[in-house]
């Protein structure tokens, strides 16, 4: 899970950075972060910290989304599980918060362009052709934001 977190330099934490931000505990590498049974405490810790930065930030909206990497190294069936919690945890967090959002960037990979194209060489990462895609896309749907 990402959530962008103001930083003074680069404005958010980017995802592959968010084990900063987590306790030790809860590192989004390990493998047993994504079993079912610790979707509760990925929510909870969520949504401590969402009730924070709404504090702070009265006016903050929150984007989720999943990314549409695959961790192969982890394993597939591990990779589509920890996809499978991280929606759930997400799914969640929109239903607890009218401030919290979800983007469909893995959706949008997987599902609406299915096509090999829009992978990389590695057959792991998404082109530059997706990463276009993905920004026309969310200019749609976000047209007030810059």
């Amino acid at each position: 899970l990402c959530v962008s977190i103001p930083v003074e330099k680069h404005g958010v934490i980017p995802c592959h950075q968010r084990t900063r931000v987590l306790p030790s505990a809860i590192s989004c590498r390990k493998a047993d972060f994504f079993a079912a049974a610790f979707l509760d405490e990925i929510e909870l810790f969520y949504m401590d910290l969402l009730e924070l930065l709404f504090e702070a930030r009265p006016d903050l909206n929150v984007l989720f989304t999943v990314s549409p990497i695959r961790h192969i190294k982890d394993g597939l069936h591990e990779n589509s599980v920890s996809k499978a919690t991280l929606h759930l945890a997400i799914e969640g967090l929109c239903e607890s918060f009218d401030r919290v959002h979800y983007y469909p960037a893995f959706e949008l990979l997987m599902d609406d362009l299915r096509d090999y194209r829009y992978y990389a060489e590695d057959m792991v990462h998404p082109t530059s052709g997706f990463a276009l895609y993905l920004g026309t896309f969310f200019r749609y749907i976000f047209p007030e934001v810059d």
